[in-house]
């Protein structure tokens, strides 16, 4: 991975900060437009910009994170910066998730994940389809999800909450409903 000073992902070959047409009638923008399977996303490199906490747990190096594994970091932090509504797509019998945020373009949902936004449901699916098989319920994030993600680990929820605003707020043309 190439080290970078900032969150700022390395420039795609398109414009991610506006909208593309997928799958006929829906609309995408992000890293979605890199058509490079999101590593543009997973090569913007953490290795020293977070404090570097001294245990034996695993910590970040990449914001590919965001997208599988902490996905659930990056939805809490999209809903804090731009006021969206931060969800969980989970099996109903195996408890596995993805967490990703939800508003409205033109009329219609949009999902909002670390690869940006999208209107496709089977878009979005592709990653969440990773985690989540049929059948699952969508339901908002409450309490009770926050207080685990917060005792599962002493120190990696704060670390991944401070890379997902670090991502965001470096990227923000990827992740604004506009």
């Amino acid at each position: 991975m190439s080290n970078q000073s900032t969150a700022k992902a390395l420039p795609g070959k398109t414009d991610r900060s506006r909208y593309r047409p997928v799958h006929g009638t829906e609309l995408h923008k992000g890293f979605y437009c890199d058509n490079n399977n999101f590593t543009n996303l997973e090569e913007i490199d953490y290795d020293g910009h977070l404090t570097q906490i001294d245990d034996d747990e695993e910590h970040l190096t990449s914001a590919g994170c965001l997208l599988r594994g902490s996905c659930q970091a990056f939805a809490l932090k999209l809903e804090e910066i731009l006021g969206y509504k931060a969800f969980i797509i989970e099996e109903r019998k195996r408890h596995r998730f993805h967490a990703f945020c939800q508003a409205y373009l033109n009329g219609k949902k949009a999902y909002i994940d670390a690869r940006g936004v999208t209107t496709s449901f089977n878009e979005f699916m592709e990653v969440a389809a990773e985690f989540v098989e049929e059948p699952f319920d969508i339901r908002r994030i409450d309490e009770k999800d926050i207080a685990k993600w917060r005792s599962s680990s002493d120190n990696s929820h704060e670390e991944h909450l401070a890379l997902a605003e670090a991502v965001i707020k470096a990227n923000i043309e990827c992740y604004k409903i506009d």
